[in-house]
């Protein structure tokens, strides 16, 4: 990846309300390094936030996340997922029998990039779900 693009991703990421940690965690770069590419670009650093009730904003929308599952789900309705409503933006509709996969299984990275649109029976196979619930595993991973 080229600095143009590796600053674009961070700076993408920032605004997305992705702390300077998270990102070099994502990217794996340091911390220190993200932030001195958020301040290259102008803009302030936040400061850290309450991490018991984290939140993020997208479009406007404000999204918290789910402490059973990991998801980012919207505060108001249409209560909608952020990497739904991300991979929407960029993409439109998200076809009624397709799912929105996460391309490095982290929950946390929103980011167009790492979002991909796939059938339910293909991202359903990606992550080896059986679907047999009458045998008492309840669609979880072999």
């Amino acid at each position: 990846m080229s600095e143009d693009e590796l600053v674009e991703r961070i700076l993408a990421m920032y605004d997305m309300g992705e702390s300077c940690h998270g990102i070099g965690r994502i990217l794996e770069i340091s911390r220190k390094r993200v932030s001195r590419i958020i301040k290259k670009a102008g803009i302030q650093i936040r400061p850290l936030y309450n991490p018991i009730a984290p939140h993020r904003y997208y479009n406007g929308r404000k999204y918290r996340k789910r402490s059973w599952d990991g998801y980012w789900r919207a505060t108001t309705k249409p209560e909608t997922y952020l990497h739904v409503d991300v991979w929407e933006f960029y993409h439109g509709p998200l076809p009624e029998d397709w799912d929105v996969h996460h391309e490095n299984h982290d929950k946390d990275c929103n980011v167009p990039w790492n979002l991909k649109g796939m059938t339910k029976k293909a991202h359903g196979k990606h992550h080896h779900y059986t679907g047999k619930k009458n045998r008492g595993n309840h669609g979880s991973k072999i």
